[in-house]
C-alpha cells in the first residue's frame, strides 16, 4: 500500500494571486493485483478582483481503475466568492464552466463533456490549534442535468504541539451515471500527522 500526495500553495505579497497545486497518489496491492491505482493532479490559480471576489482558472488530470477513469483531464474558469469577513469562521462558493475529457476503460469510451462545477467550502478555527474544515463540489452535465457529480471532503485538525497536528479526514463522490460495474457512492476515511 503506498499513498502520497502534496499541498502546495503560493500568494503574492500583495494578496492578489493565489497559485494552488494539490497531488494525489495510491496504489493498493497484492499477489500481482491491483485493488486501487488512482492518482490526480490539480492546478488552480485566482486573482483578486475586490473584497468578496476571485477569478478562478483550473486545471485537472486524474485516473483511477476503481471507477474505470483511464484519464480524465478537465479545464475551467469561473468566480469564488468570499461570504464572511470572519477569520475564525470562512465560507465561500465558487461557480465555474469546466470542459472535460473522460477516457474509460470498461467500456473503451471517450467522453467529451460541458459541465457546471459549483463548489461551497467553509472553515472554522474555534481555537488556535482546532480546525474544521469541508468542501462539497456539485458538476452537473450542461446537456443532461440529471448526469451530475457529488464529491466532498471534511477534515478536523488538532494541534498537538506548534508544529505538528493530527488531521482526520472523510472523503465522499457521488457519480449519478457511473460506467457499468462501477459504484455510484465510494468514500473513504484517513488519519495523517502534519
Amino acid at each position: 500500500s503506498l499513498t502520497s500526495g502534496t499541498l502546495l500553495e503560493y500568494k503574492s505579497k500583495n494578496d492578489k494571486d493565489l497559485w494552488l497545486l494539490i497531488t494525489d497518489l495510491s496504489l493498493i496491492s497484492a499477489d500481482k493485483e491491483k485493488f486501487s491505482n488512482a492518482g490526480f493532479g490539480h492546478l488552480r490559480y485566482n486573482r483578486k478582483l475586490g473584497d468578496a471576489i476571485r477569478w478562478e482558472v483550473f486545471s485537472q488530470i486524474q485516473y483511477n481503475s476503481l471507477t474505470k477513469i483511464e484519464r480524465r483531464v478537465l479545464v475551467g474558469t469561473g468566480p469564488r466568492f468570499k461570504l464572511t469577513q470572519f477569520e475564525t469562521a470562512k465560507f465561500y462558493l465558487g461557480v465555474a464552466y469546466m470542459y472535460e475529457v473522460e477516457d474509460l476503460t470498461d467500456p473503451v469510451i471517450t467522453h467529451k463533456d460541458n459541465r457546471i462545477s459549483t463548489y461551497f467550502t467553509f472553515t472554522l478555527v474555534p481555537e488556535d490549534e482546532v480546525s474544521f474544515t469541508s468542501t462539497i463540489y456539485v458538476q452537473p452535465l450542461l446537456k443532461d442535468a440529471k448526469d451530475y457529480r457529488i464529491s466532498s471532503e471534511t477534515a478536523l485538525s488538532l494541534g498537538i504541539t506548534k508544529k505538528l497536528s493530527l488531521s482526520a479526514s472523510f472523503r465522499y463522490s457521488y457519480d449519478s451515471m457511473p460506467p457499468i460495474g462501477v459504484p455510484t457512492s465510494i468514500y473513504g476515511f484517513s488519519n495523517s500527522l502534519e
